[in-house]
């Protein structure tokens, strides 16, 4: 499916927004972020931010599976079964951190084909190759109607959401988002196990 992108005249487009409802979250983060709520404006180096760059994102997932494979599914998903091992050291360089965000934020849900159509946007916008979606978030970000954010469905675990916030500064509502530490990951048995158990994982 072709990724359409935005028009010359985005700016002038009605962005449908809707109420961010869901407000925990959650995100399997380096543990040497010196910032539990950690912004990224690596440029070019995620899925919405591009290169070059003038804003942060915030990324999260709506469960620790859709966090885990954000992450390591690059890593794991082209191996087989057996070989899908993480060594220690390396399950011990992320922690889990729980997101409760605020009532109020107003974001892009891009998981709804309407909306996605309102926009000149298409299922493809947002997933897969990230020119596109990296494209369609710098529109958004710069829309003047300034939004808050975007929902979109997780490539790595479908049909799960995340959510990415943009950093704007003067936006006192994100002032009000609070990060709290959940644990490492090498530290969170049960869940290994459930995922062992599933085949993600090998023993």
């Amino acid at each position: 499916m072709t990724a359409l992108l935005p028009k010359a005249d985005f700016e002038t487009v009605d962005v449908p927004n809707v109420p961010l409802e869901r407000l925990s979250w959650c995100r399997l983060a380096r543990v040497d972020q010196p910032d539990l709520i950690d912004w990224d404006g690596r440029p070019g180096a995620t899925r919405f931010v591009p290169a070059p760059t003038d804003f942060e994102v915030l990324y999260m997932a709506q469960r620790k599976r859709t966090a885990f494979w954000e992450v390591y599914a690059k890593r794991l998903l082209p191996l087989v079964k057996e070989d899908r091992v993480l060594p220690p050291a390396v399950l011990t360089e992320r922690q889990w951190i729980n997101f409760e965000v605020p009532v109020g934020l107003l974001v892009f849900d891009a998981t709804n084909i309407d909306h996605l159509r309102d926009i000149g946007g298409s299922n493809a916008s947002f997933h897969g190759d990230w020119s596109a979606s990296q494209a369609w978030a710098a529109a958004l970000w710069r829309h003047p109607q300034k939004i808050d954010g975007m929902l979109y469905r997780s490539d790595k675990d479908t049909p799960y959401v995340c959510l990415a916030l943009f950093r704007r500064r003067g936006r006192d509502l994100l002032k009000k988002i609070t990060a709290t530490p959940a644990g490492l990951l090498g530290e969170d048995t049960a869940f290994l196990q459930r995922l062992r158990k599933r085949g993600d994982l090998g023993a």
